[in-house]
């Protein structure tokens, strides 16, 4: 059983978030994003944000990151900044990896994910 802690966040190791079963919760497009990207130096034709929680977890956990595509590149890509959520990875001993290793394991399983798929739609 998982519990959300007192600092708001759900403790998982790798395997146990890998064996979560999530699904889009929320997809969107932001213009303010968009022209922000633009003045970073990201060329972005279309931007926004897209959520995914787990279905049949409690408590429910919540990954959010942008995303933005090109006028050049039909693909669409995570944009800068990282990704926002609701867990903190840990080791099978149970300690912390941190904010930061958290997020950047979650940029790799998220690279492994089919989330393209939701903004797709929007268009």
């Amino acid at each position: 059983m998982f519990a959300l802690n007192v600092d708001g966040y759900i403790r998982l190791t790798f395997s146990e978030l890998c064996a979560l079963s999530m699904q889009q919760h929320m997809v969107w497009q932001d213009s303010d994003l968009r022209k922000e990207l633009c003045e970073q130096g990201v060329q972005a034709s279309v931007a926004g944000y897209c959520e995914w929680v787990s279905s049949h977890f409690s408590p429910q956990v919540s990954i959010g990151w942008a995303w933005f595509r090109t006028a050049s590149c039909a693909a669409i890509m995570l944009a800068p900044g990282g990704i926002s959520c609701n867990i903190m990875l840990c080791s099978k001993a149970g300690v912390d990896l941190g904010a930061r290793q958290t997020a950047d394991i979650l940029i790799g399983w998220l690279s492994s994910q089919s989330w393209q798929q939701d903004i797709l739609t929007l268009h």
